[in-house]
């Protein structure tokens, strides 16, 4: 038996603490080695896990110093890329490309196989050794790895166990000059990524970002990436940072500069920090400096009569975030209390040319002379119930021109129900008429159409080329008879024109804004 197999066996029985007895059948015939506690048969192609823990400094240009270690288990059905014919398993590779191929595994063939691995792992480059890079550079053993092979056990091709390494290494490098680490994980299908990678970060360094973060899991500086979990054969990518405090962000969803005495205000709040960090959030309620109110809840609604408040008083809210690294910030608001109940004033002024009277207002309603032009503001609130929420401004028209005495004296508002009589002229023309023989508009309008926007004279026209806007003098003149009963081309459709205006009061009557 040579030194290695017996080196090999030395080494099984310090790893596994299993005893082995060689059982000799005499001194010309090579010795064969029993397993009498072979690895059970596991239900996973492959098993095991991977860490690599950062210490030291992390921080820009400086030296970066870590440690490697893995454990991987594989099922003896499965095979190795390192030999051919992966899809048969490893015990039948071993035996057709390392051995005689009779269909069982003999103590050099297993040597042999041991060796094989010994030194596909033997590497001194982290991403080769399918580890890391970090600020796009590799990280350096000086002694490569140090690695211990279990073997499949030796016997029949078709028993069924697993087999697989430990392997340990400190590594070595360098950080660019960035404030933040760029630690980039290798994925090209190699077995030793799929096992679990476990990745620990010195003092308050922490995961910032990566676009796989669905595949990772832990917390800020002791995470882990289930790399063979990934869509895509492509380097995993994160940022790593020096933690900060987290962000609190605070808004209140009733607006305004204050807030009612006893209606609820409600607030919500985030707390923003690494995406892996568990960060708590909660929010007191003040009054005077004593806090009256707690809640831990990403919501916190306040109604402040309920908590002793009153008109004037100042409300404080504050926001706490806590990261896992004990840094904490706060986000607070300072609000006054309304209590008073609104209030509704209005100021009305009347404009006459160039003239201007502030009107009393009664309780009822407001009168304007006819021939005015009134204006009105109205405050939503009163000064002393705080700050004004918003503003009213009522302005309506009056005709200017005043009313004269020659026919009616004021225009009525009432619905015209019956047949009109009397036409009175319009500033604003009408549109064509729906009837197809009526194809030019009058600039004639009735008293009560929705279109009129002032009075002429309260009277009967001297003339109707006056009336319609025509030349004064006409030659040949056809008068427009409104009591004929056919209707010419472009006269009013229904005979007659509106009824002669009723005088009932010489003013205008508005209603109070209120």
């Amino acid at each position: 038996m040579s030194s290695q197999t017996t080196s090999l066996a030395l080494t099984m029985l310090m790893l596994t603490g299993t005893l082995f007895v060689p059982a000799l059948a005499d001194e010309s015939e090579e010795s064969s080695w029993e397993w009498p506690d072979p690895l059970p048969p596991q239900d996973d192609d492959i098993m095991g896990n991977a860490h690599l823990d950062i210490t030291g400094t992390i921080a820009s240009s400086s030296n970066i110093t870590a440690t490697w270690y893995a454990n991987v288990s594989i099922r003896d059905d499965y095979g190795t890329d390192l030999l051919p014919d992966h899809d048969i398993g490893v015990r039948a590779q071993i035996d057709q490309h390392l051995g005689d191929g009779d269909g069982w595994l003999g103590i050099p063939e297993i040597a042999d196989f041991v060796s094989l691995v010994e030194n596909a792992r033997n590497l001194t480059d982290s991403e080769d050794s399918g580890c890391c890079v970090i600020d796009y550079l590799s990280l350096h053993s000086d002694k490569g790895v140090a690695i211990t092979v279990i073997p499949p056990i030796n016997g029949s091709i078709d028993s069924n166990g697993s087999w697989g390494w430990m392997e340990t290494a400190t590594l070595n490098g360098a950080t660019d000059g960035r404030s933040t680490r760029i630690l980039d994980i290798p994925r090209v299908g190699g077995i030793i990524e799929e096992i679990p990678l476990r990745v620990t970060l010195p003092g308050d360094w922490e995961f910032r970002y990566s676009a796989m973060l669905d595949i990772v899991e832990g917390s800020p500086n002791d995470f882990t990436v289930f790399r063979h979990q990934a869509p895509v054969a492509s380097d995993i990518r994160i940022t790593l940072g020096q933690n900060q405090a987290p962000d609190a962000l605070s808004i209140r969803q009733t607006g305004g500069s204050v807030i009612p005495l006893s209606l609820p205000a409600q607030y919500s709040g985030e707390c923003r920090d690494s995406v892996l960090d568990d960060t708590q959030l909660w929010w007191t309620v003040h009054r005077n400096g004593t806090m009256v109110n707690q809640t831990q809840h990403e919501i916190l609604v306040v109604t402040a009569s309920e908590l002793g408040f009153s008109d004037g008083e100042v409300l404080s809210v504050v926001l706490h975030c806590l990261d896992s690294f004990s840094l904490s910030s706060t986000a607070y608001e300072n609000v006054v209390i309304d209590g008073v109940d609104p209030i509704w004033e209005g100021t009305f002024v009347l404009l006459e040319g160039e003239n201007s009277t502030e009107l009393e207002i009664s309780e009822d309603h407001l009168e304007v002379p006819s021939g005015g032009f009134e204006d009105g503001f109205v405050p939503l609130w009163q000064p002393e119930a705080g700050k004004l929420l918003g503003q009213a401004v009522s302005r309506d028209f009056f005709e200017r021109q005043p009313v004269l005495c020659c026919g009616a004296a004021s225009a009525r508002h009432g619905l015209s129900v019956g047949r009109t009589g009397q036409q009175q002229p319009a500033l604003v023309q009408q549109g064509p008429s729906a009837v197809g023989l009526e194809a030019f508009p009058h600039r004639v309008g009735f008293e009560h159409q929705g279109d009129v926007v002032g009075v002429f004279e309260v009277g009967l026209a001297d003339d109707p080329g006056l009336a319609v806007r025509t030349a004064l003098v006409v030659g040949d003149p056809v008068a427009f008879d409104p009591q004929h009963a056919d209707a010419s081309r472009g006269e009013v459709v229904e005979r007659t024109a509106a009824e002669a205006s009723y005088a009932q009061h010489d003013t205008v009557v508005g209603f109070r804004h209120g």
